[in-house]
């Protein structure tokens, strides 16, 4: 009896023990996790950095509005669909600029979230695009992708 005691208060402790050095080193596993994808990764500032987009050209839709000093149109170009492919998305977005003509500087501009059935080319930068715009700056503001 005593025999079997003994045997099971060394059992014991080292399942206790086993249990603290697992505590102690939780990243020390048996079981190896199965890797998952990343998809999202291809959009952290080191990759985009080291990644080439190729130019493409600006086109012009329709006028959206148009005051005495600036105006509003929708303008689209072509972009990678994930940083690297070489399969291209049209996507769209808001021009404000002076209506007078000349050379001003260009101020690219992107919003926050906004839900679907919100969803307008500009929305979100439009208020402040038209101050710009009227103080002698073109202001972009294009739109996520799926929008």
């Amino acid at each position: 009896m005593k025999k079997l005691l003994f045997l099971l208060c060394i059992a014991l402790l080292g399942v206790v023990g086993l249990e603290t050095w697992w505590l102690l080193h939780p990243t020390t596993s048996i079981i190896k996790p199965v890797p998952q994808p990343q998809p999202l990764l291809a959009y952290t500032f080191e990759h985009l950095r080291k990644t080439n987009f190729p130019a493409t050209q600006i086109t012009f839709g329709r006028k959206v509005s148009s005051a005495a000093i600036t105006f509003s149109q929708v303008f689209y170009f072509q972009t990678p669909i994930t940083p690297g492919s070489s399969e291209m998305e049209k996507v769209s977005g808001l021009m404000n600029a002076p209506v007078a003509p000349g050379k001003y500087p260009v101020i690219v501009m992107f919003r926050g979230f906004v839900p679907d059935n919100l969803f307008a080319p500009g929305i979100g930068t439009e208020p402040v695009a038209q101050v710009l715009a009227a103080n002698g700056f073109i202001t972009l503001a294009p739109d996520f992708l799926g929008y």
